[in-house]
């Protein structure tokens, strides 16, 4: 029997042994406040890079922060939900909370997408200016040159 053969056998003892694994149960409220932040977090960073890059965002700026709040208003909420000892009026809080949060994320989704479409847009127009200058100057390169007349 090689060394090989015997580290397999050990590994094989040892799964046995840990028995199946441990899960923890999941908490609804726990990832709807989850998924509510990591939302929250990719919408404020599209506006951000999209302001970085020179984009005219008019008033996303404004709609990110109204969103920031109404996302810790809604994770105020969970947390609540979450520390409620009744289990059945934690599962209808729960329900109810579940429709507030998928909006929400319903919101930051758009806001993301006007976020890219306001960079897109300008790089479209950065392109567009650089192609111009670069066909002015490429013509200008094809002119003889001026010479005065004296």
């Amino acid at each position: 029997m090689g060394v090989d053969a015997v580290v397999r056998t050990l590994r094989r003892a040892a799964r046995r042994l840990r028995g199946p694994r441990f899960e923890p149960p999941v908490d609804p409220l726990g990832r709807l406040r989850a998924e509510v932040r990591r939302s929250l977090e990719a919408a404020v960073r599209a506006v951000g890079a999209a302001e970085a890059g020179g984009a005219l965002v008019g008033g996303l700026a404004s709609e990110a922060a109204y969103l920031a709040r109404v996302g810790a208003e809604l994770d105020d909420d969970l947390a609540l939900a979450q520390q409620e000892p009744d289990p059945r009026a934690r599962d209808l809080w729960a329900d109810w909370l579940a429709d507030r949060a998928v909006e929400h994320r319903r919101l930051c989704a758009d806001l993301r997408r006007q976020a890219h479409r306001a960079s897109a847009r300008s790089g479209a127009g950065r392109l567009s200016l650089a192609s111009d200058q670069l066909a002015f100057l490429e013509a200008g390169l094809r002119l003889p040159p001026h010479r005065p007349q004296g």
